[in-house]
């Protein structure tokens, strides 16, 4: 028993190793509007009216293929992703760090004052992912479901919609930043935040020779 329980608890041990030691490797080709899926079109039409600067993108990582579109809606960036039916994966909005609340920045700060001596923070987003799935759903089902769900959240934020709302929604933060580990490596990252600002990946950012990062 106790065997078991001690090979148990080392492929645990290697999980959360894992996690914490990859790459993000992902390559970027701009598309256009006719390229992407029409489920995906009408989903950011519907969600977003209005919205400015909509540009659409393919979108290579870990070959896992997907659109994601990037555009300005009341003054704020988001990226919404697709995989290749249109079917949204999960919304991203770049947000400030005076964005977010209190106890969760303090776990956050927590996180990188105890991993790295120096850090430089260049980019936050709050990731709104449904937590069903819906499988029986075809993507124009499943997108009319998210948008129901996901519409106060974009328009009012996570401290102003209901809990039964965020009780069916995923809500994570994606931080890229540059930062000295303790071997002094001064590399960009990114990692991956729970709700509660608990980390749950950290990834080191391998950019493209052509690549530029935007911020």
């Amino acid at each position: 028993m106790k065997t078991k329980i001690a090979i148990t608890t080392m492929l645990m041990l290697i999980l959360v190793s894992a996690s914490f030691s990859q790459e993000k490797r992902e390559r970027e080709y701009g598309v256009k509007k006719h390229e992407v899926s029409k489920e995906a079109r009408e989903f950011i039409a519907d969600m977003f009216e209005h919205a400015k600067q909509i540009k659409w993108y393919s979108q290579v990582s870990e070959d896992i293929f997907s659109y994601e579109a990037k555009l300005i809606f009341k003054g704020s960036s988001f990226s919404v992703e697709f995989n290749k039916e249109g079917r949204l994966l999960n919304i991203e909005k770049n947000i400030g760090i005076n964005d977010i609340d209190k106890s969760i920045l303090n776990n956050i700060e927590r996180y990188f004052s105890e991993n790295f001596s120096k850090y430089k923070i260049h980019k936050i987003q709050i990731q709104y992912t449904l937590k069903d799935q819906y499988p029986t759903l075809n993507a124009i089902q499943y997108n009319d479901v998210a948008e129901d769900l996901l519409e106060d959240l974009i328009e009012r934020g996570i401290n102003r919609v209901d809990d039964v709302t965020l009780s069916k929604v995923e809500i994570k933060y994606e931080i890229e930043f540059t930062g000295k580990d303790k071997s002094m490596n001064n590399l960009l990252y990114e990692v991956i935040f729970d709700g509660f600002g608990k980390a749950e990946s950290l990834k080191k950012v391998v950019l493209n020779p052509t690549e530029n990062l935007e911020y």
